[in-house]
């Protein structure tokens, strides 16, 4: 873990942990935590089935300068997130995601984010409409140039840019869950689907944009699932 957990400290934040005692309060501490150890399980950096044994939370203690009691802290919460299990006889791991898991997570993503672009579609300001169509030029920019990681970014911006305008705070919390459920796609899957996935994006764009909220609604079940479908053949080639 140590190299490979160095190297992410230092991605995730300009700063450390440590920096942050005697300047905030233990609940921004606590924060902090929770957010570097569940972004490290989304992008891999601690892999399905990995398991956080005793020296190894000792470890991440001291590289992330915070006391044992925020490490178990966050993990528990993790386990709130279904990101991460808890057995008493094997402590903490992180959780190995089945296709079934998957499906459940994709048909429910489909119906909440659907609700959400219709309702969206009404709010949405000039400003946000003017800001999506930016999401749409950048992510052409960055499949032309085979720039993966930065569309996948992209990606999160304009689905975050529609779903907050809903003005549904409590459909907002439960789609955000359900995307924190599941681990980020590989790279090589992203770059496949690339090109089919910024055409989804720009005719949702245009739905909202000419204001038709049927449509709107319509095309995100449908990019969802397409998702999914695609997800589903890249994992059965891996099996």
């Amino acid at each position: 873990m140590g190299k490979l957990l160095e190297k992410y400290t230092g991605h995730f934040s300009p700063t450390t942990l440590d920096s942050l005692k005697g300047k905030t309060s233990n609940y921004m501490i606590e924060e902090e935590v929770y957010t570097f150890m569940r972004n490290a399980i989304l992008s891999g950096v601690f892999p399905p089935g990995y398991h956080f044994s005793e020296a190894e939370m000792e470890d991440l203690e001291d590289r992330l300068g915070a006391t044992k009691a925020m490490v178990r802290e966050a993990l528990v919460r993790l386990t709130s997130d279904n990101l991460v299990q808890y057995k008493p006889e094997e402590g903490f791991t992180v959780s190995v995601l089945k296709l079934e898991d998957l499906r459940e997570i994709y048909f429910l993503r489909s119906i909440l984010e659907g609700a959400a672009a219709r309702l969206a579609c009404e709010n949405l300001s000039a400003e946000d409409i003017q800001k999506l169509e930016g999401l749409c030029r950048q992510m052409k920019y960055s499949l032309e140039n085979k720039e993966v990681a930065q569309l996948s970014l992209l990606n999160t911006d304009f689905h975050e840019t529609i779903y907050s305008s809903a003005n549904s705070p409590r459909l907002y919390k439960m789609i955000v869950q359900l995307w924190n459920g599941f681990f980020h796609s590989s790279i090589s899957f992203l770059a496949k689907r690339a090109p089919q996935s910024v055409s989804e994006h720009h005719a949702i764009f245009e739905a909202l944009k000419n204001r038709d909220c049927e449509k709107a609604e319509r095309m995100i079940r449908e990019h969802t699932m397409s998702s999914l479908k695609d997800l589903e053949e890249y994992w059965s080639k891996r099996l």
